[in-house]
């Protein structure tokens, strides 16, 4: 395999005891914490495509 491997510009921790989320962002190689809590909305942005998602919904 060659060339430059994807790497993924998000990841999630949902700490379904404590009724929080955290979002974390890769940012220059480094994931770092871009929202953390349990009702707020966040948008994703992956290229031209963005999703927006309500975590207020989830409890």
């Amino acid at each position: 395999m060659g060339g430059n491997p994807q790497r993924i510009p998000y990841y999630l921790i949902i700490s379904l005891d404590k009724e929080e989320v955290e979002v974390f962002q890769l940012k220059d190689g480094v994931y770092t914490l871009a929202q953390k809590g349990d009702k707020f909305t966040y948008t994703f942005s992956l290229g031209e495509c963005s999703a927006t998602i309500d975590f207020s919904e989830i409890w």
